[in-house]
């Protein structure tokens, strides 16, 4: 963990530390989870009808696939941002997510009953709290004063795969494929993000980390007090329920 100290002259500004921004191979593969998560979102939307053929889905069945994983996936993805806690227990609910969410993935492939598909969105919903709204939570705690530019990357990344899937599911079927093989296609993608998250976070992990705090004295005025929280050390569990409050509310907008 590194820091790049800016220190002032005599009698000007008070020595300020600043946290390393994250390198581009760490904001790319936040930006890949992103990515992928709605290439899965775009790649069912599209597929949905063939899905309902191919397994023999009446409409209420095919409502449950929309109503029951949302609400599963809103109701524990909060909590779950509140229980994350640390970032090297972070680190293990976005990886341990991530491998929910391609194994999810692929059994919504490769699933011959509605059983067995509502069970794989079901289980995708809070998988994809865990390894997308984390990475997410993660990407912007280590960069606080790029938080802006970082979210307008992020949902340019996610539009890019809301319009990819549909393209993906179009061309597979134009290749003589099935929505079988688009969601095998999007479980790879996910895994290859899935590598390059876990090749990255601890690089990630250490820039989110808080950097030591100096404030400023003036002479003869008493020293801070070692251990006194900052204000964003003060806030950081708020930004991190916020974040999952408002995937929330996009899920459940949806």
């Amino acid at each position: 963990m590194r820091f790049a100290w800016l220190a002032a002259g005599a009698g000007s500004a008070p020595v300020r530390a600043r946290l390393a921004r994250p390198g581009t191979a760490v904001l790319l593969a936040a930006l890949a989870v992103e990515l992928v998560d709605e290439l899965v979102d775009g790649t069912k939307g599209a597929a949905l009808p063939l899905i309902r053929h191919d397994l023999a889905l009446n409409y209420v069945q095919v409502g449950l696939l929309t109503a029951v994983p949302l609400i599963v996936g809103s109701v524990l993805e909060l909590p779950m941002g509140v229980l994350s806690g640390s970032d090297l227990r972070r680190r293990r609910f976005i990886l341990s997510g991530g491998l929910v969410f391609i194994a999810a993935v692929l059994a919504a492939g490769l699933a011959r009953s509605f059983a067995v598909l509502v069970i794989a969105l079901t289980a995708f919903f809070p998988a994809s709290g865990a390894f997308v709204s984390l990475t997410q939570a993660a990407l912007m705690d280590a960069a606080p004063d790029r938080q802006a530019q970082h979210m307008a990357r992020w949902t340019l990344a996610g539009s890019i795969g809301a319009v990819a899937g549909p393209l993906l599911a179009a061309a597979v079927l134009a290749a003589g494929g099935t929505w079988r093989l688009a969601f095998v296609i999007v479980a790879v993608a996910a895994a290859a993000a899935w590598v390059a998250v876990a090749v990255t976070s601890r690089s990630l992990r250490a820039h989110s980390a808080k950097p030591p705090v100096e404030t400023a004295t003036e002479p003869g005025a008493a020293p801070a007090v070692a251990g006194t929280a900052s204000a964003p050390e003060q806030n950081e569990q708020e930004k991190r329920a916020a974040i999952f409050q408002s995937r929330s509310l996009a899920l459940l907008i949806k």
